[in-house]
């Protein structure tokens, strides 16, 4: 199944599709959805969104760099809450099926590393 997402419940979204920099946060924050198990940005649930996707950044690394020296781009809190609005077709986890889902890849990923 593919990744569906939208950005026009945002406040004035047309400004997060203006340059490459808000681009490459959009699209970090929606594949993001993915891996926080949060597939709508809310008021309610953006400082938990903001939780999840740096835990998953602090096991697995950036989703992307800013220029040609790799340099990461550190997401903000107010990168996500800008984007309240925004949803995707991923799939919901509970807080409890997201620590569980995340420690099944973590050990697959030490496990492959192993060689």
């Amino acid at each position: 199944m593919s990744l569906r997402w939208s950005l026009e419940e945002c406040k004035d979204y047309e400004e997060l599709t203006k340059d490459k920099l808000q681009m490459a946060i959009n699209d970090a924050l929606i594949w993001g959805t993915m891996n926080t198990g949060i597939p709508k940005i809310t008021e309610k649930n953006y400082k938990e969104f903001y939780y999840r996707y740096e835990l998953h950044t602090v096991l697995y690394g950036p989703a992307f760099y800013i220029d040609e020296d790799f340099t990461p781009y550190k997401m903000t809190v107010d990168d996500v809450k800008r984007r309240i609005g925004l949803s995707t077709n991923a799939s919901e986890l509970t807080t409890s099926q997201f620590f569980n889902d995340l420690k099944r890849r973590l050990k697959e990923t030490i496990e492959r590393s192993k060689g």
